[in-house]
């Protein structure tokens, strides 16, 4: 029984944390952004998808992360802010370290443009990732595919292969979108 109310506990507690980063975020009080968040629906979804999946979370970066989601689309409550807003929160839920780590080699890689030149390589190949992180290896394909899965990394190939071996892969847009969220420290700056 002691096990179980210490996971009561800590889940209560990372519930509460959530909401008092999104209230610092938005430089308002906790009363404040509960106000804001019975008062729409389509926020209080987001943010009881939030707050549910952040009582799971071991990891700190991601718990501030989804926080931060969760501030933006209540500071700008429009349609295409919270769907954004809820796309990234969906995937950080989905990211574990190795994916956050792929992530950051990935954003060395050159994304396929509208109009690609065929004289420029575009994207990363799965070897290339797993040479500039080794500790990647053994998970890398895994890894990828979550990443696609969740829409935060693509094919940067522009159909030019059939061959997995020589795919290059990049950051999507929503992935820059996702990284910059997990960096977006506003006490560090970073």
């Amino acid at each position: 029984m002691m096990l179980i109310e210490h996971v009561r506990q800590r889940r209560l507690h990372r519930s509460g944390e959530v909401l008092r980063n999104v209230a610092r975020t938005l430089g308002v009080d906790e009363d404040a952004v509960a106000d804001r968040l019975i008062s729409d629906d389509g926020i209080l979804e987001l943010a009881s998808r939030v707050i549910l999946a952040a009582q799971d979370i071991s990891l700190e970066q991601k718990r501030n992360a989804l926080a931060r989601a969760l501030a933006a689309a209540i500071a700008d409550a429009s349609p295409a802010t919270l769907d954004i807003c809820g796309l990234i929160a969906r995937a950080i839920t989905g990211l574990d370290a190795p994916h956050i780590r792929m992530m950051a080699v990935l954003e060395e890689a050159t994304p396929l443009p509208d109009r690609p030149d065929d004289s420029i390589k575009y994207g990363m190949r799965l070897s290339d990732i797993v040479q500039k992180d080794p500790g990647l290896t053994d998970g890398a394909y895994a890894i990828l595919r979550q990443l696609i899965y969740l829409g935060v990394a693509e094919d940067a190939t522009n159909g030019m292969t059939f061959l997995d071996s020589s795919r290059g892969y990049a950051l999507s847009g929503l992935g820059r979108k996702v990284l910059e969220t997990l960096r977006d420290d506003p006490n560090t700056g970073t």
